[in-house]
């Protein structure tokens, strides 16, 4: 059985990098909006049986709970150092395999999903275009450490090799999309995209276009 891992900060220190665009409560009604779209994706996804959001912050966790998903504490070890704990717990538990999947992908999708999760590699990697990594599959118990950071997709690559396990690669549009930046932000308000958030987005900025 494969859990899905989606780990989420403190909103009061999510998307800092978004400020000149977004004031702080824009950009946490933009995370939860974003977090909603991502436990959408995943429970249409065949072959997750179980979804938890990892995060101490009490609106994220009660968002979680609102769209379906479990709630685990972060541990306060840090984003790899808390990954890597939850994960020792999901194979306590008698999952199999883990996915985590970070909660700024709007544009995931089930079809793209189930294409990471259905590879014949052990450990599937989906890339971001900064050379991070926006979704991992491995089994379980974890037999490598994780890197999510800048530039971990090498890392994470190098890492499970190291450990004798089999590695795909897989670069899908709408799991390499993350928002991080104002030029992100834009991106997702484009009419043709659908979802939470970015109805979210363009609602912001509807908001302060002047009145004729």
């Amino acid at each position: 059985m494969l859990h899905a891992l989606v780990p989420v900060k403190s909103l009061a220190l999510a998307k800092g990098r978004l400020a000149p665009l977004l004031a702080p409560h824009e950009r946490q009604q933009l995370v939860l909006a974003m977090l909603a779209d991502v436990l959408a994706a995943l429970h249409a996804t065949p072959g997750v049986a179980a979804v938890s959001v990892l995060t101490s912050d009490p609106r994220a966790a009660d968002a979680a709970r609102s769209c379906g998903a479990a709630v685990r504490p972060d541990y306060g070890h840090g984003l790899n150092g808390s990954l890597a704990a939850a994960a020792a717990d999901l194979a306590a538990e008698g999952f199999g395999r883990v996915l985590v999947l970070f909660a700024d992908l709007p544009l995931a999708q089930p079809a793209e999903l189930a294409t990471l999760l259905d590879g014949p590699a052990a450990v599937a990697l989906a890339a971001a275009d900064d050379g991070g990594t926006n979704a991992l599959v491995a089994p379980l118990p974890l037999g490598f450490p994780l890197f999510f950071g800048a530039r971990s997709l090498a890392r994470h690559q190098r890492a499970a090799r190291t450990h004798g396990l089999g590695v795909a690669t897989l670069h899908l549009p709408g799991l390499a999309f993350d928002v991080d930046r104002p030029e992100d932000a834009l991106r997702l308000a484009a009419p043709h995209h659908a979802g939470a958030a970015a109805a979210q987005i363009r609602s912001i900025l509807v908001a302060r276009e002047p009145s004729s």
